[in-house]
Formats: structure tokens, C-alpha cells, sequence
């Protein structure tokens, strides 16, 4: 939807991949408050990760830490890398999540 919404109205892209973020993450807190399992921390990570990642963005597209003659490591690069790890911590959050609910016998996504 966000991705959808980038295309056909620009500015309207992010606030609503913002949006989904903040619901995932609402979500997610609600979730661990019922019944918190050791599979949490990779989500922590996660979203942890995320928001460095994302400051480091903000950071680079404001121009507050922005180095134009540099182009080997940029604020974009970095945010790029720091996602990648924040994904793979989000990826082990819900495979662990997935095989617990199969454990347990509830209903888990397929």
C-alpha cells in the first residue's frame, strides 16, 4: 500500500510507511505484553537497529551529517547496511515465533 501510494501520490509514501511502522510496532508491543517469549530480543534488536538506522538517514538527508566529498560511506549506505541487519533480526523474531506457535499447537501464519 505504502509502496502504491509512493508512486501515485510522492509525499504521501513515507507518512504512510510510517504509519505501518508504528501499527507493526504497537502490534508487535502488544503481542510480547501477553505472553513474552525469549524470541522478543531479536525483535528489540530489530527495531533498535531501525531507529539508529533511521537517524543516521535523517541525519544525511538533513545535511546535518552529511559529507558530499566523501562517496565511499554515506549516511544512505549506512542506513542501507544497518536495515539489512534490523531485517535478519526481524526474520529470526518470527521464524523462532513461528516454530514456537507450532510447538504450542496455535495457529501460526504459513
Amino acid at each position: 500500500m505504502s509502496t502504491l501510494s509512493l508512486l501515485l501520490v510522492p509525499p504521501a509514501g513515507i507518512p504512510l510507511f510510517a504509519v505501518q511502522l508504528a501499527a507493526g510496532i504497537a502490534w508487535e508491543g502488544r503481542m510480547w505484553r501477553r505472553a513474552p517469549t525469549p524470541a522478543h530480543r531479536h525483535l528489540f534488536a530489530g527495531v533498535g537497529i531501525f531507529l539508529v538506522s533511521f537517524t543516521i538517514w535523517l541525519l544525511d538527508i538533513t545535511r546535518v551529517a552529511c559529507r558530499p566529498d566523501n562517496h565511499l560511506v554515506t549516511g544512505h549506505a549506512v542506513w542501507h547496511v544497518l536495515n539489512a541487519i534490523s531485517i535478519t533480526q526481524l526474520y529470526w523474531f518470527y521464524a523462532a515465533s513461528a516454530d514456537t506457535a507450532q510447538d504450542t499447537g496455535s495457529a501460526a501464519p504459513a
